[in-house]
């Protein structure tokens, strides 16, 4: 089916022709670069390297200054010998070498060349001896290390200093940082910080200060500001889906809302009724203000659990496309991965399942108030559904 030997060797071998091509248009490459060195008698020299340009036409023009000399006035005569079809240019650090110099005397205010020990002066031949030295000092030659010939351009500024009045963690965290906060220089304001603005929080942080009770001032005074008429039926639909279902994700609020607002204004809002968990068993969703889901054991139906759907046909024909926070039976989710609720699980087997599964009597910071095999088994079936 392949061909036999005979078509194999002939891949092959063009294979390995092909690279030999490439190796030898690289060395050419590389002979074709001019090459400029400060003192050619040094062996470890920082060489200035030049590439040709051939896509820029030269001229070469011989200037010729002629002055008078009883009036003083100058004349310039140019004359054009001919046009190069090539150039060179050296875009390189010209400047930057390397030098086998050591620190020595008492207090290190002198300076001793290795040159004659790092380099034999003698042919190799005649150079046993001087390999089986024991006083050569260790020296790294950095001239391997740098073989960027072009200079970076780095972008150096003073550290970023926040508005004084911002009240945000990160902007607490930059005036910690910063150990003279009235140095000299140009103040840069950024805008308010992101985590200022929503509340964000852990089950330790749970645990030790309990459930926020309201959003930050911050988000308070940007609200008030919002009157319109859609915004507080937004902020009415969202009283309603947190009294029903303490826990949501942004994907089922935004499903919900869909014919009043769009993602962007329900993530604005939502920062007014909810706060955020960013890590743990209900890691990306949104509770409650005053609901703590470590007190109350009816919380692990909401529980989050990472999803990936594989786009997969069944019984021959193509499974239609679902919802981006349910899994229902022969519909798969829009998205390949989603973070999906517990409660939002309708295939009659699995739901099943997890309602048969135990709770356990402390709440845990990762798997939340199943096992770590029930969740384990919860996502194994998904991937069968």
């Amino acid at each position: 089916m392949l061909g036999g030997l005979d078509k194999l060797a002939e891949s092959f071998a063009a294979q390995l022709q092909q690279q030999q091509q490439q190796r030898l248009q690289q060395q050419q490459q590389h002979q074709l670069r001019l090459q400029m060195q400060f003192n050619p008698e040094d062996a470890l020299p920082r060489v200035a390297v030049a590439d040709p340009v051939t896509s820029r036409a030269a001229f070469v023009l011989r200037v010729v200054r002629q002055r008078h000399k009883v009036t003083g006035d100058e004349r310039f005569q140019i004359e054009c010998l001919g046009q190069s079809g090539c150039t060179y240019e050296f875009n390189g650090l010209a400047d930057l070498q390397y030098l086998t110099f050591i620190r020595s005397g008492p207090n290190l205010e002198q300076y001793r060349d290795l040159y004659d020990d790092l380099v034999p002066s003698r042919p190799f031949d005649q150079v046993e001896d001087w390999f089986c030295r024991d006083d050569v000092p260790l020296h790294l030659v950095t001239m391997p290390l740098s073989r960027p010939d072009a200079q970076s351009d780095y972008r150096l500024w003073e550290p970023m200093r926040f508005d004084p009045e911002d009240s945000g963690p990160q902007a607490a965290a930059a005036a910690a940082s910063v150990a003279d906060p009235d140095v000299a220089g140009p103040r840069m304001f950024t805008r308010k910080s992101r985590c200022g603005l929503t509340v964000s929080t852990t089950l330790a942080d749970l645990r030790k200060s309990g459930a926020p009770t309201g959003p930050t001032p911050e988000i308070e005074a940007q609200v008030t500001r919002l009157r319109d008429l859609r915004s507080q039926r937004v902020l009415e639909r969202l009283d309603q889906l947190l009294a029903e279902t303490p826990i949501i994700s942004i994907a089922y609020v935004s499903h919900c809302l869909r014919d009043i607002a769009n993602r962007s204004q329900a993530k604005l809002l939502i920062k007014a009724k909810a706060y955020h968990m960013y890590r743990g068993p209900w890691h990306h969703l949104w509770l409650r203000f005053g609901y703590n889901p470590i007190v109350e054991s009816g919380a692990a139906i909401y529980q989050c659990l990472d999803v990936r759907v594989r786009q997969i046909r069944r019984h021959g024909r193509s499974v239609s496309a679902g919802s981006e926070f349910s899994l229902e039976p022969d519909r798969l989710p829009r998205v390949g991965q989603l973070c999906l609720q517990l409660c939002h699980i309708h295939v009659p087997s699995i739901a099943e399942r997890v309602a048969a599964a135990p709770i356990q009597p402390v709440c845990h910071d990762t798997f939340g108030w199943y096992s770590e095999s029930n969740m384990a088994e919860f996502r194994q079936l998904t991937r069968f559904m």
